[in-house]
């Protein structure tokens, strides 16, 4: 993908943080503007993580475990400390351990919305170059290509593993309503084009007369 493609840092701007909950409409803007300036000048995930850890916070799920966490740590303080120096002690744990986590989330909104990204503008591309007549979108498919399995030893999800290789028309959705990737949060699947085998005189490519070379 062209991390500079102008339709993706455009759908960033409107559409990215989508898949996120329980955000609040100030940190979700945030996370437009970072996806949206690493788009267009980069840094990456790291970089776009990083300006997001700072608004956001836990979903009610982690949040609960930061707070199990620390009840589990007053206890085990509390075996060798006096009950307000275990307090204080749990407090500082359980704040490190909420902090590894905002990191951790952080990390995986990055991932997942600078791919979402990514795709809208790989999609529009074909759009815009079938409006301009380089391509014929009703003689051609959209492919959903996960994973990939093994990277960094995650294997593809059972989700995607479902979608891998799915043919669609350009224009519809995939079978799970999606228009393009990804299917969940830190999903890493892309698309490709894919021509449909028709008689030989045809071609997914078109060539007008002005566009022929001559020989």
């Amino acid at each position: 993908f062209d991390n500079q493609d102008p339709r993706a840092i455009e759908w960033a701007n409107q559409r990215a943080g989508a898949m996120i909950r329980e955000i609040e409409a100030e940190a979700l803007q945030t996370v437009r503007n970072a996806i949206s300036n690493v788009l267009s000048s980069g840094g990456g995930v790291p970089r776009a993580a990083k300006q997001i850890e700072r608004v956001i916070g836990l979903h009610p799920r982690w949040q609960q475990a930061v707070n199990n966490f620390y009840n589990k740590e007053v206890a085990r303080f509390g075996r060798t400390m006096s009950p307000d120096s275990a307090i204080t002690a749990a407090q500082e744990t359980a704040l490190a351990y909420q902090n590894q986590l905002i990191r951790a989330r952080a990390l995986n909104i990055a991932r997942t919305e600078i791919l979402a990204a990514q795709n809208i503008g790989q999609l529009l591309s074909w759009y815009q170059a079938a409006d301009q007549g380089f391509v014929d979108l009703s003689r051609a498919e959209k492919e959903w290509v996960a994973g990939p399995s093994g990277w960094k030893n995650i294997d593809v999800c059972p989700i995607c593993e479902d979608l891998e290789g799915q043919r669609v028309p350009v224009q519809s959705v995939f079978t799970n309503g999606e228009i393009s990737p990804p299917a969940h949060p830190n999903c890493r699947c892309t698309m490709n084009l894919v021509a449909i085998p028709e008689a030989e005189d045809t071609d997914l490519f078109p060539v007008s007369e002005d566009m022929a070379v001559e020989e």
